[in-house]
């Protein structure tokens, strides 16, 4: 359940991390490998169908308003077994393949030195992602080379291509990856 005056106008982004990078001492999570997104209904209820993972994983989630207003990590919860089922036949967390190409809201946002971009890939890609002022000017390609089926993420140190530091301000980033190719919006505070 999620508490707020327009929850279907919220998306939940919930990450799984491996116990050796489960957050900070406040239990609080870090967003390593992107698992999946949700909205919730007008009531606020929602439930996730996550892609598996191995027991002990810990999950947390993040929550990003209608305006990229973005969420601390909320407090990591670990995956457990459901009752009955023995540990065979549970997926490891590597073996967690995406069903879709997928771009999500950079953390932390708005942000001040730098950011994570995190993505997910259901096939081996080609991979492009590129930062854009909103003139549609490209600041920085952040990467572009072959991934693998998976999760992965790159971070943007707010320099442009030429090693400068960028200002303050909106900025838009895009993935490509094959034929899919995706936007979102982050901002930058000095």
């Amino acid at each position: 359940t999620i508490d707020t005056p327009n929850p279907e106008t919220i998306t939940v982004e919930f990450f799984a991390n491996s116990e050796a990078v489960g957050g900070d001492p406040s239990g609080h999570g870090e967003g390593q490998f992107f698992l999946g997104t949700i909205t919730p209904d007008p009531s606020g209820q929602f439930a996730a169908l996550l892609p598996p993972v191995a027991p002990g994983t810990l999950i947390t989630a993040t929550a990003t308003d209608a305006n990229g207003n973005t969420s601390e990590f909320a407090a990591n919860v670990a995956a457990k077994l459901p009752e009955g089922l023995s540990k065979a036949g549970i997926f490891t967390e590597s073996a967690a393949v995406p069903e879709e190409f997928g771009l999500s809201q950079n953390y932390p946002n708005p942000f001040n030195p730098e950011t994570e971009i995190h993505f997910q890939l259901p096939e081996a890609s080609r991979v492009l992602v590129r930062i854009f002022n909103t003139l549609g000017q490209e600041i920085r390609t952040l990467t572009d080379r072959e991934y693998e089926i998976g999760f992965h993420r790159v971070r943007w140190d707010a320099k442009d291509n030429n090693g400068n530091a960028v200002s303050s301000g909106i900025y838009l980033y895009q993935l490509q990856a094959g034929s899919f190719s995706q936007i979102r919006k982050m901002t930058l505070l000095r």
